[in-house]
């Protein structure tokens, strides 16, 4: 396959019946007289290294739909012209984005490196724009008063007009946009219909050309609108469970799961009360979701009663059907009892926006080891909804050598004074420690275990750590700094 691209290029064939044409010919083998139109067989007559592909048009529709969504950051309105052309409409984009020209350079860049090829031209309608690109006037860039000179030298069919009224012009001499538009208009419509003239004043701009812009893709909504108002939570919470296996079977159909859902509770006269719930992996588990939203439907008021129940799916991921587990090799029953538990105090604390809606609320974190040599960055906190994580720690932190470390450390070491015995040896052991507006009187330490400096970020300091045993049973992590002398409490057993 590499030889046949590299030597004979690539062509695109439609099968009908017994017989395959090519349908389109990438440059390397249009250079060797491969073009659209031509059966497969005189193509591999040309060159015999020819690489083939058959032609899937479902397929190239499909990948323009999702590339004129990607071509939404350029315009809010992106429409498809099948089989192979996007137009973005660039009125009002000026601010945002700079020049038309700046726009088409770096889409040209974006596209570049996504491995696609694309011809670009800017004009005040779409037509002229598709027809400049077309016609090999790449990268043009027309003004309102530059249109009919620069579609003069066009040929006919830019204008994109049927087949056998380009034919018909092309044999009376009327090869060009500039001939036929020195043609007497009234004298057309009588030949060629007034579909010729309907396409010339659209692609002029004498006629608005309307673009039907892709939608972008949509979040799942479901909706309910009760006849009445409802002042019962248990119709509620039924009108919910409605929606979620609504929503369940879309989402099977699509083979995805949901990672967020929200929920607005509809009342009269009053905005809607708007709840979301976060689930630690894609799921379609309509008995939990239902579950969750009981949690965040507690503190909502429904003295005025509520008017309809609206739920989309805020975020959503791939998500296939379980096989039936027999060997015990899937989740297992303590990480599912984890994930439950995340859930529901992600939603009762209101973690990522649920109680209180867009005024936020608390958010439930973990602690996460990482590679440090100093304790204090040692750990950091990360948000639960980003994963189902593990279900945590066993208290104490284990270090590299076996020993242990505190399971409460303070965000930043607090330095201390220390009395350290003997007290005249730079090494010696603590004895006091002054905090906390008092005298905490050691009666053991343990130590000391040494910590160098991480000389490779800067840090040269050397900490000497202590495991000090107070009086009244509390344990201190104390350290030494060699350089200076100079003590900090680090945490507490």
């Amino acid at each position: 396959m590499g030889e046949g691209v590299e030597g004979g290029g690539v062509v695109l064939v439609r099968s009908t019946a017994a017989r395959q044409t090519v349908v389109f010919a990438c440059p390397v083998a249009r250079g060797l007289g491969i073009r659209g139109g031509m059966a497969l067989a005189h193509a591999r007559a040309v060159c015999s290294s020819v690489c083939v592909w058959e032609h899937d048009p479902a397929g190239d529709a499909k990948a323009l739909v999702a590339l004129a969504r990607w071509a939404a950051r350029f315009s809010p309105v992106v429409a498809v012209e099948h089989p192979d052309a996007l137009l973005v409409d660039l009125t009002g984009t000026e601010r945002c984005l700079g020049s038309a020209l700046g726009v088409m350079r770096g889409a040209h860049g974006l596209l570049g490196r996504m491995g696609l090829t694309a011809r670009f031209a800017v004009a005040p309608t779409g037509g002229a724009a598709w027809a400049l690109a077309s016609a090999g006037r790449n990268g043009s860039v027309v003004e309102e008063g530059g249109l009919e000179a620069a579609m003069s030298g066009l040929p006919v069919w830019a204008l994109r007009l049927g087949g056998e009224t380009a034919d018909v012009l092309c044999r009376l001499g009327v090869t060009t946009v500039g001939r036929l538009l020195a043609l007497p208009r009234e004298r057309l419509p009588a030949r060629f219909g007034g579909e010729l003239l309907d396409r010339v004043d659209r692609v002029m701009g004498r006629v608005p050309e309307a673009l039907s812009a892709v939608k972008p893709a949509g979040r799942m909504r479901e909706s309910l609108e009760f006849e009445g108002v409802v002042e019962s939570y248990d119709t509620l919470h039924m009108a919910v469970e409605v929606l979620c296996t609504r929503l369940t079977e879309t989402l099977r159909a699509a083979g995805r799961g949901a990672r967020k859902l929200r929920v607005a509770y509809g009342r009269p006269y009053m905005s809607a009360v708007v709840r979301e719930v976060l689930l630690t992996r894609a799921s379609r588990d309509v008995k939990r979701w239902t579950e969750l939203l009981r949690h965040v439907t507690e503190d909502v008021p429904g003295d005025e009663g509520f008017s309809g129940v609206e739920m989309a799916v805020v975020a959503d991921e791939p998500l296939g059907d379980v096989q039936t587990d027999y060997l015990g090799l899937g989740e297992s029953a303590g990480e599912r009892a984890w994930a439950e538990l995340v859930e529901s105090l992600s939603a009762r604390m209101g973690g990522g926006g649920g109680k209180g809606g867009a005024d936020g609320g608390g958010v439930l974190v973990q602690p996460k080891l990482v590679a440090s040599h100093l304790p204090e960055r040692s750990v950091v906190y990360e948000t639960v909804e980003c994963g189902a994580g593990g279900g945590g720690g066993s208290g104490l932190l284990p270090d590299d050598d076996g020993s242990r470390r505190p399971m409460r450390m303070f965000a930043a070491p607090r330095e201390v004074r220390v009395m350290v015995s003997p007290h005249d040896d730079r090494e010696g052991r603590p004895v006091a420690v002054f905090a906390e507006g008092r005298t905490l009187r050691i009666t053991r330490a343990a130590g000391p275990r040494r910590i160098s400096g991480q000389w490779w970020t800067g840090h040269f300091k050397t900490r000497d750590y202590f495991d000090a045993h107070e009086e009244s049973g509390r344990r201190l992590w104390l350290f030494r700094v060699v350089e200076n002398d100079r003590w900090f409490w680090q945490g507490e057993y």
